[in-house]
């Protein structure tokens, strides 16, 4: 099963937004599973390259975190996750 989820536009007025990272909070740990994720400087016109990470069988509540995303005026998450039972998200990304 794979699951689909959008933010929405992160936008500072036409400022640039300097993302340093992206932290998802995932509780699983019954099967192992993957999450993908990719971004839009233009609102969501266009979009970057999938970044993907995984976790193994019995991690109950992995920390998901990319880095040094960039810089940019506005920003859209994407993300994808495959995992074979119920996951729970929350996310919090960190604006430098």
């Amino acid at each position: 099963m794979v699951r689909v989820m959008v933010s929405r536009t992160l936008d500072n007025d036409g400022e640039l937004i300097r993302l340093a990272e992206l932290e998802l909070f995932l509780r699983s740990g019954f099967a192992a599973g993957s999450v993908e994720m990719r971004l839009s400087q233009d609102n969501g016109h266009t979009w970057g390259m999938w970044r993907k990470k995984s976790w193994a069988v019995g991690e109950y509540a992995p920390r998901m975190i990319w880095r040094a995303l960039g810089m940019a005026r506005q920003w859209v998450v994407e993300v994808r996750i495959s995992d074979p039972v119920e996951v729970s998200v929350n996310a919090e990304g960190r604006v430098a």
